[in-house]
């Protein structure tokens, strides 16, 4: 799952891998089904991979920060591991500028799952660049 913020108000846009969040319709303004550019995947894998690396010895529930590669210096990244009975049951209470609501059901359903978070920073706008906008905030995402 990977959410893009442009602002405070502005709306979500969730872009489901492999993996199906279902939310409420009243937490979800609008959904944009735009596929993202092949660079932007590129690097979705690449900081997903960084990611994983934090994990030395994963425990449920505690995010690990991971170190990105030098000539993408200024973004962030973390993970953590969840087992599926505790994030429907408890939700997550805050993994970095994130929560995540209780009764969140991943679809297809797995025992444990990643979610990855990765804030941009300056990078921004080199891969998910809107003509015609300008960018209040880097943009953030959380892949499940």
């Amino acid at each position: 799952m990977k959410c893009h913020m442009l602002s405070a108000s502005a709306a979500a846009t969730w872009d489901l891998y492999s993996y199906k969040l279902t939310l409420p319709e009243s937490i979800v303004e609008s959904q944009v089904s735009n596929p993202l550019p092949k660079p932007a995947r590129a690097l979705d894998a690449t900081l997903q991979d960084y990611a994983y690396r934090a994990f030395v010895h994963p425990r449920s529930g505690i995010p690990f920060d991971g170190v990105v590669p030098s000539y993408l210096t200024g973004i962030e990244i973390s993970a953590m591991r969840l087992r599926s009975g505790s994030l429907y049951r408890r939700g997550v209470e805050s993994f970095k500028k994130f929560v995540i609501p209780v009764v969140l059901r991943e679809q297809p359903y797995v025992e444990r799952l990643v979610l990855v978070y990765q804030n941009l920073g300056n990078w921004s706008t080199t891969y998910y660049s809107l003509p015609g906008y300008i960018y209040l905030a880097p943009i953030l995402g959380l892949l499940a």
